[in-house]
Parts: C-alpha cells; structure tokens; sequence
C-alpha cells in the first residue's frame, strides 16, 4: 500500500472525504500493479480511473469554493491544474512504463496529495464550516 487512510485526511465534509479515499483506492491500485508487474496490462484502465476521478473530485471542490467565496480559489484550482497536467504528461509518455517514470509519478502524487489534503484543503474548511453553519440555522 502506498497512502494509507488515515483519520487525519477527513475533512469532515462527507463527499470530498469520499473522494479523497477513492483517489487514494485508486493510487494504491496503479501502485500494487506496479510492483506485481501487473502495470503493463492495467496501466491505461487505471490512469483513465485515476483522471476520471480526480476531475470528478476537483469540480465538486471548485463548485465548493464558489459557493463559499472563497478567496483563494484560483490558486486552489491552479493546483488542480498542475495535478491534471502532470497525470496527462505520463499517460501520453512514450516512457509510461518506466521504472523512472513510476518512480516520479508515485513521488509526484504522494507530495501533491499530502500537500493538497493536509494543507491546501485545510485552508478553505472554516469558511465552509462557517457558511453552512449560517444556512442551517
């Protein structure tokens, strides 16, 4: 296993929680096929999910954000683009099934994701607490 779920990831809003630990399901899997040597079949299937997913998991965010004002979003949503590019960069690689190139992928997404879970969305969690807190009441 690559990123193990921890509670330390949670958010506490429920459908980016979610999304959070089917991107890691889907990390751990393109890891596991790597070092089962399994890679070269399931690369594209996995990569496709991952990419699926991880758009998926970034609209919903972005539309949060809006709702929220928030007021660092483009900066937010410019790490969003920065992990698309770098997704879409190896899957188009003529290297895709390099020991380096998994190598700088799997340090890519575990920096990016540590980075973006346990700071980046950390940082838009109070106001999205205090917003919704104002409409329930």
């Amino acid at each position: 296993m690559f990123i193990r779920w921890s509670d330390i990831f949670k958010t506490h809003i429920e459908i980016i929680d979610e999304q959070h630990f089917k991107l890691i399901a889907i990390i751990n899997e393109l890891y596991s096929a790597y070092y089962k040597g399994t890679y070269s079949e399931s690369i594209n299937e996995i990569i496709g999910r991952l990419t699926e997913c991880s758009v998926n998991h970034f609209d919903t965010e972005e539309k949060i954000l809006d709702e929220i004002k928030f007021p660092a979003k483009e900066n937010h949503i410019l790490d969003h683009r920065r992990f698309k590019k770098v997704i879409d960069q190896f899957s188009s690689s003529n290297d895709i099934q390099s020991d380096i190139a998994f190598y700088e992928l799997f340090e890519f997404l575990n920096d990016w994701f540590m980075n973006h879970i346990l700071v980046k969305d950390r940082e838009f969690i109070p106001l999205y607490n205090k917003h919704f807190s104002k409409k329930t009441n």
